[in-house]
């Protein structure tokens, strides 16, 4: 591959995955990292496989392989597009952690719930409670809105998909109260001219945090969305009503099959305790 069909590739590529209704930060990433990928080929002149396998051990020398791998997988999908397995490399294997260090468990979710409640910090208390209740993403907040708490539940449109998450009662009657009567999404910035940022969210849940004396590198909002699915399992025992909320589709044959109704799903995730 030369490198100007690699860069004509790339546009192509970041195209498709405008397409394909892939989230802005995924397509960001995945350019990104195909335009590092690049900058590196240059001094090679064409991309082969041995340019390939020296990027990859170029970047040995500068990240942790759980990131050099992330980088690799980018550009193995580039290299797929481009109809060019043949440059695809082996990852880095890497030795077989437990999750259970990183895990955010309820006890300390409720510790920063009450450490923001006594330092009157309510919306970030409404953030985490809203992210840790429903299983959301982070970048789904933008659904969480007055008229969703008034009816009990989100709809999510998001990559060509639509799904309902419910909100506990007593949430949704603190995020009504906080709304103030406004109708649109409730989590905005501070100018209050847009939803609240990703980044924003990330910062302000590492300060909850330290505020609550927990370990920092267990609290981000995916890490929220792992205590929900966990607790609903524990509670439930449903994979495929879990499936439905979260949005999954690896399990839609056994969720034709035992989906409950909306009703149901509700009062059971009102009955969390979270």
């Amino acid at each position: 591959m030369t490198l100007v069909q690699a860069d004509r590739f790339h546009l192509d590529y970041v195209q498709k995955l405008q397409e394909e209704h892939k989230a802005p930060r995924t397509i960001a990433k995945y350019s990104r990292d195909i335009g590092r990928f690049l900058a590196f080929a240059r001094a090679c002149k064409t991309i082969q496989r041995e340019t390939v396998l020296q990027y990859a051990a170029y970047l040995k020398t500068k990240y942790r392989i759980t990131t050099c791998n992330s980088y690799l997988i980018s550009i193995h999908a580039f290299f797929r597009y481009a109809e060019r397995k043949d440059l695809i490399v082996p990852l880095y294997r890497i030795q077989r952690r437990n999750f259970l260090e990183k895990e955010l468990n309820p006890a300390d979710y409720h510790k920063m719930l009450d450490a923001l409640q006594l330092a009157g910090k309510t919306e970030t208390r409404l953030l985490l409670r809203t992210l840790g209740c429903t299983g959301i993403r982070v970048g789904e907040l933008s659904f969480v809105t007055k008229q969703a708490a008034e009816r009990g539940w989100l709809e999510i449109d998001l990559k060509g998909k639509v799904r309902r998450a419910f909100i506990p009662k007593e949430l949704c009657q603190e995020l009504i109260a906080f709304s103030g009567g406004r109708d649109d999404v409730i989590f905005r910035n501070k100018s209050h001219s847009k939803p609240v940022s990703s980044s924003v969210v990330w910062r302000r849940l590492k300060a909850a945090a330290r505020l609550a004396g927990v370990e920092e590198r267990r609290v981000y909002p995916h890490n929220l969305r792992h205590m929900f699915a966990r607790t609903y399992m524990e509670t439930y025992g449903n994979i495929a009503e879990l499936a439905d909320l979260l949005g999954h589709s690896s399990i839609e044959t056994t969720r034709i099959y035992t989906r409950s109704s909306s009703d149901a799903l509700l009062r059971k995730v009102s009955k969390l305790a979270l």
